[in-house]
């Protein structure tokens, strides 16, 4: 029992739900007795909330926006419509930042040919507090994503066209970026080699948005596109466009979605060119997984069992690494006739194979009334919800939650005939696009808002049928259930398919063992004799299982144990690499054959014998390229005894010049390979980093001169190596001292390895001390110090004109007051002044303040300086810094 209960405090914190309480599932109808369905749904802290259509108050022949919440069994705790006399849709909603909810669609009217986006803010009761739009005439703007969340606002998509007579004249699609107030902070027009009056579909929404990157999808025409774009500006990155020679594709309105291995992927289908969407000749579901940069890993399709119901399904990624994608298909109802079979939902692995299909008997199909989900996703308990509509006479609102194998408890699912996933072959291709700025966001008139009275039924039509069963085997048998065969206690869930196409039946069934008598029994022999069992002779150790046959219940189950009396006890293997060696490549020279020693091998075990092998790196005496290369051996001796061990070869081209400064610290050495100015009259510091630890570098820190930040490498934007290794810069860092911090991207420098890290500082602030250090994943700190006394630009800098009797490090310098409230004047301390001026920059690094000073004071009263800290330097006519810190303004 105790060595279950990390086990047990695991399972109660990762699966709460599971543990605490069942899993709520629940099939709901929300009955409005007009022509109302649910578009999207949203898990929130303590329910769901729908957001779709509703019939209008004011007329049956309009709709309005509708805002339905339910708690997390599907009862309802409020339901708002947002209209007026045109039509209002929702297509999708959010949580904001401050508990309230925005909602996404359109408004506007058919008879009018004139729709636009609409955006709509209410509280946490869904009371309205703000709504725009998006309209440019005589154009017609409407969603065609979901709204996507953002740090700092939102990001919205959609359409741009207009209704000529019954042709649709395509004008692109929009991306619009709205503050947290739905202000517009950009907005754009995208279209792929098109004119404003193209009549090519292009249709292109963002449905996933990282810091960096806004990825999307959509259609140019007839061929599906991949988009990557910037999220600070909106600007297109990079466009793929995917194709096959024998079908038609196309990207469904699932969009684009991020997938737990950090790739993603994007549902679409495929309709043969040759021929129609026929059950001789259906189309197909397709399930493509991309990397960021839209390369394919792999392309699967689906076909139905009949023939489906249109190609526009919605899919959603699942936490197991899989997905989840609801579909409607069409079956047989007489010859040459086909009704709407009920709806399905498919899960699939992260392979994309089909593991298990099953349709729900919700509808009327008796009176050809269909169902359909129009939108599906995973809750946090790792069941499935899903929202749509179901025709009983009218449209009502569907919504169903289900666990995690798709069943909803009590009642009936039907479990289709998998037909598997097909490889489908795929092709891709970088193309251009056009990037025009485009409408703002615009207040608009406040709607009425009313309450519809809908009533939550549960549509559960069919119990499931549930069958119990226990078999009983004894030790060493065997029970065949289904296609398995189970020799070991288990608990069995099988589906029993319906043989009348109706409920399948869920049976479990306990696999359990009859008690056994059991002999165990051991026999020891010493070294040259012979052992005879049942006719069988034996000279070596040895284990042997046997049964005796019972007349009546379970067999006894022998075990006889041969033991050599003087076989030795296993010794020990020991396993010694050599040193890690560092080799240079001679100038002009891509590499060099290096020859190095084997692994030393020990081994006491009684038996003779050996056996070294390199499991990892090149072998002695042959070329090896610029670079960190770790070689592993591993022993093994006659006892079945493993030792491994590994060292790391640093081949190394040839410098130009030898190192300026060189320290070691520990296992660590640390040189300044060179100092030098760029163009721009920049301080270029090289630093090479050699970690001899096993431990590898976590983080390492470059100092640089307080108050000031380096110029490259700038913060976020990472550092590549010229060894082309990956870090994370923090810019500027201040812990454990004012520097730069990089951060490796993948396995830190150890076993000898190096690499070089280059800084440039402003032409200000040369150097002759460099604090380093050097934070290991032991947790272990190594620093040291370098100087620039022997590097000749270095030497060279000191001459440059500076304050008399400073420093090349700034003083201590102060200010006062600080923090700086109503005064107008500074009083400046510390530092000579003489002929200097006072500079002031924010915390981006933009000045915003540059005054002389007079008798160590520098006025401020004309300044207009929000509240906020600042940084401050003392800067001579030559441009030489003498002093710099930081005031605080408290106005």
């Amino acid at each position: 029992m105790t060595r279950s209960l990390p086990l047990l405090f695991t399972l109660f914190f990762l699966l709460p739900i599971t543990l605490c309480g069942q899993v709520s599932t629940f099939q709901k109808a929300y009955i409005g007795g007009h022509i109302d369905y649910g578009l999207w749904v949203v898990e929130t802290h303590n329910g769901f909330l729908l957001a779709g259509r509703a019939e209008s108050f004011f007329s049956g022949s309009n709709r309005d926006g509708m805002l339905l919440c339910t708690d997390k069994y599907g009862q309802i705790r409020w339901q708002k419509n947002f209209g007026g006399m045109q039509d209002e849709i929702f297509n999708s909603s959010v949580e904001t930042h401050d508990g309230g909810i925005l909602a996404y669609g359109t408004t506007g009217t058919i008879i009018k040919s004139k729709f636009n986006a609409l955006l709509v803010r209410t509280d946490s009761l869904g009371d309205l507090l703000w709504q725009k739009y998006l309209g440019q005439m005589p154009l017609n703007e409407s969603p065609n994503a979901p709204i996507v969340t953002a740090k700092d606002g939102y990001y919205l998509s959609g359409t741009i066209q207009e209704l000529v007579g019954t042709t649709a004249m395509h004008y692109g699609s929009f991306l619009t970026k709205v503050d947290q107030n739905g202000s517009t902070l950009w907005s754009h027009r995208l279209m792929l080699g098109a004119v404003p009056d193209s009549m090519v579909k292009q249709d292109f929404s963002v449905r996933y948005a990282t810091d960096s990157v806004l990825y999307g999808s959509g259609m140019h025409g007839n061929i599906p596109v991949f988009i990557q774009a910037d999220p600070a500006t909106g600007a297109v990155k990079h466009i793929i466009q995917y194709e096959n020679s024998n079908y038609t594709l196309e990207f469904s309105t699932s969009g684009i979605q991020p997938t737990i291995d950090g790739n993603l992927a994007i549902m679409g289908s495929a309709v043969p060119m040759s021929g129609t969407n026929t059950p001789d000749n259906p189309g197909l579901i397709l399930l493509l997984k991309i990397r960021p940069s839209g390369e394919v890993i792999w392309c699967k399709a689906y076909e139905p069992n009949y023939l489906w119901a249109g190609l526009n399904c919605q899919f959603k990624p699942t936490s197991d690494g899989g997905f989840i994608v609801n579909l409607n298909e069409i079956q047989p109802n007489q010859p040459n006739t086909y009704i709407f079979d009920r709806i399905l939902l498919m899960k699939l692995d992260a392979n994309g194979e089909v593991i298990w299909k099953k349709f729900y008997p919700i509808d009327d199909q008796s009176n050809g009334n269909n169902g359909r989900f129009y939108f599906i996703t995973e809750a946090a308990d790792h069941g499935y919800v899903a929202v749509g509509s179901i025709s009983t006479g009218t449209s009502e609102v569907l919504l169903i939650k289900t666990d995690a194998s798709g069943e909803t408890a009590g009642c009936c699912s039907i479990t289709r005939p998998n037909k598997g996933a097909i490889n489908f072959p795929i092709q891709s291709d970088t193309v251009g696009y056009v990037l025009e700025d485009y409408e703002p966001f615009l207040d608009t008139m406040l709607t009425p808002q009313f309450a519809i009275d809908f009533i939550a039924e549960d549509i559960c039509q069919i119990p499931q049928p549930t069958r119990l069963d226990t078999v009983r085997i004894c030790p060493g048998e065997s029970a065949t259930i289904g296609d398995s065969v189970y020799s070991q206690p288990t608990v069995v869930y099988l589906t029993l398919p319906s043989t009348s196409d109706d409920c399948d039946t869920l049976a479990t069934i306990h696999v359990v063992h009859l008690p056994a008598p059991a002999l165990t029994q051991e026999i020891a022999f010493c070294p040259g004799d012979t052992v005879w069992v049942n006719g069988q002779a034996y000279t070596q150790a040895d284990t042997l299982y046997s049964l005796l046959p019972a007349a009546a219940g379970c067999d006894t189950a022998v075990t006889l144990i041969l033991r050599d009396v003087s076989d030795p006890v296993p010794g020990s293997l020991s396993l010694t690499c050599p040193a890690n060696l560092a080799v240079t490549i001679p100038a002009g020279v891509d590499s060099i054959v290096v020859d190095y020693d084997v692994p030393v091998a020990f081994s006491d075990c009684a038996c003779p014998g050996i056996a070294l092998s390199r499991t990892l790196g090149n072998e002695s005496g042959t070329y090896f390229t610029a670079g960190n290369h770790l070689l592993c051996f591993q022993a093994e001796d006659a006892c079945e005894q493993f030792q491994s061990c590994c060292f790391n070869i640093r081949v190394e081209k040839e410098a130009s010049q030898a190192p300026c400064d060189v320290k070691t610290s520990g296992c660590m050495r640390f040189e300044v390979l060179h100092v030098s100015k760029d163009a721009d009259q920049h301080w270029v510091y090289d630093i090479r980093v050699t970690n001899n630890c096993s431990d590898a570098v976590k983080y390492l820190y470059l100092q640089v001169p307080k108050g000031l930040y380096a110029d490259e490498p700038t913060n976020q934007t990472g550092y590549t190596s010229p060894d082309g290794l990956a870090y994370a810069v923090r810019n500027p860092n201040f812990s454990p001292f004012y520097s730069i911090r990089f951060q490796p991207q993948g396995s830190g420098l150890a076993n000898g390895e190096s690499d070089v890290f280059r800084f440039a500082l402003p032409a200000q602030a040369s150097m002759r001390y460099i604090q380093a250090a050097a934070r290991l994943s032991s947790g272990a700190y190594i620093e040291t110090h370098l100087n620039t006394f022997n590097c000749p630009v270095g030497a060279a800098s000191q001459s440059k004109p500076r304050a008399e009797g400073l420093p090349l490090a700034f003083n201590e310098t102060l200010v006062y007051p600080n923090p700086l409230s109503a005064e107008a004047m500074l009083t400046i301390r510390g530092v000579d002044t003489e002929g200097c001026m006072f500079v002031l920059t924010d915390l981006t690094g933009r000045v915003v303040l540059e005054t002389p000073i007079v008798g160590a004071q520098a006025f401020v009263g004309d300044a207009v300086l929000p509240d906020g800290i600042y940084f401050f330097r003392i800067q001579q006519p030559s441009g030489v810094c003498v002093g710099s810190g930081k005031v605080a303004v408290m106005r």
